[in-house]
């Protein structure tokens, strides 16, 4: 593998910190947010109350919601233990992940709190994990598979405007390898749209191997790689001048969802631990659209689990995981849900869908399309990809909402 093949990751850089401490300033001059935490909004209702931002847009607040103290305080040591233990164990044989989860035997003023999760291939692993980190309970859990329901392929054709949640490939013909394209995003003042760089094998490949590659809609040459990290899987497609790019979600009937932006980090956790738990959405071209709920956050990946195309991919110990069901060509769509706004309902945008987890590979479905041959693809009972709070504070990339 060349020098240029990863991206230095473990220590933040000068210009990482300073773009994340410029969005912080935006949203502090735009929204009241203290100098001294991201999520506090102003003054508290009570001295046991704090407000949060849920959900922003290029520096902006878009949503906010008043949360105990007690327990904003409990989900934040837990990520920073979360961090710690990741930090130490991960590279460890045999740790498959660590991440946040709910806390299902303690509440902090009405509200479930977080726990950390470490799973483990026990075939592998040696050694002892503690039962808590820092007043912080951890829970060691199995590996293993199970059978997921069927599904069919969804916009899988040429279409005249392109959506999240379209097909997208490698060479627009039989030998291609294909996903979903995901949101339009913005960085540096240019347009793209995203989708999953391990679909140009970019844990394999250099970087100017894949920057730069062609990418098909269908049997269509619509546009080339810009950019692409193997990490947080995420793939910036520049495309040509003759594509219009849509700002919608296209689901798998007629329904189009705008997006209004991205939950952060406590917008995340506030999904991960309420009650009763919300549905959230996946799109991309594999499944169509299926349902579920988020299971763990700022998740990471143990360095010896992981092979094949997905051996770099470690979403920066920000990924997050959830039970919606998911296959092959869902790589690169979205995960969202549906927050009522002024204007009506829009997507907040959650994370990338771009692993498919717990599959059992006597478990296939069928997908055709753009004149190819039938493929029999593979599906799995839950879905994973780059929360896209991460990829807003330390990739300077921004949810493009408002598009029409």
């Amino acid at each position: 593998m060349s020098d240029d093949t990863k991206q230095e990751r473990g220590s933040e850089s000068v210009s990482t910190r300073l773009t994340s401490r410029r969005k912080f300033l935006r949203i502090a001059s735009t929204t009241g947010v203290s100098i001294t935490s991201f999520s506090k909004l102003g003054a508290a209702n009570s001295e046991n109350q704090v407000e949060i931002v849920t959900i922003a847009h290029d520096g902006e607040a878009k949503k906010t919601e008043t949360v105990p103290q007690a327990w904003k305080k409990q989900v934040d040591r837990a990520d920073r233990v979360n961090r710690q233990v990741q930090q130490n164990r991960l590279n460890q044989k045999g740790i498959v992940s660590i991440s946040t989860v709910r806390w299902e035997d303690e509440s902090f003023d009405g509200r479930t709190g977080k726990q950390i999760k470490v799973q483990i291939n026990s075939d592998e692993f040696e050694g002892n994990i503690p039962d808590e980190k820092d007043g912080v309970p951890i829970k060691v859990v199995e590996y293993d598979a199970n059978r997921a329901p069927a599904a069919s392929c969804v916009n899988i054709s040429n279409f005249s405007s392109t959506h999240a949640g379209i097909e997208v490939n490698t060479s627009g013909n039989d030998s291609a390898t294909r996903g979903s394209f995901g949101a339009p995003v913005k960085k540096d003042g240019n347009l793209y749209m995203m989708t999953a760089a391990h679909l140009w094998d970019a844990c394999s490949s250099s970087k100017s191997q894949v920057n730069g590659s062609d990418v098909y809609q269908c049997t269509d040459n619509c546009g080339s790689i810009a950019e692409h990290d193997d990490a947080t899987d995420y793939a910036l497609v520049d495309m040509d001048s003759d594509q219009t790019i849509s700002g919608k979600i296209k689901m798998d009937n007629s329904t189009k969802w705008g997006i209004v932006g991205h939950y952060t980090k406590d917008g995340i956790n506030q999904l991960l631990t309420e009650t009763p738990k919300e549905q959230v959405k996946n799109m991309g071209v594999g499944t169509g659209e299926t349902v579920g709920e988020l299971t763990d956050a700022q998740i990471g990946y143990g360095s010896t689990f992981k092979t094949d195309g997905f051996s770099c991919v470690d979403y920066d110990g920000h990924g997050v995981l959830g039970n919606w069901v998911t296959g092959q060509t869902d790589s690169g769509g979205v995960v969202f849900n549906l927050v009522d706004m002024a204007e009506g309902q829009e997507a907040g945008m959650i994370c990338t869908q771009n692993e498919y987890i717990w599959y059992d590979s006597r478990t296939t479905f069928q997908c055709s399309g753009c004149n190819q041959s039938p493929m029999s693809l593979y599906k799995g009972d839950a879905g994973a990809g780059t929360a896209f709070y991460r990829l807003d504070e330390e990739y300077d990339i921004s949810v493009a909402a408002g598009l029409t």
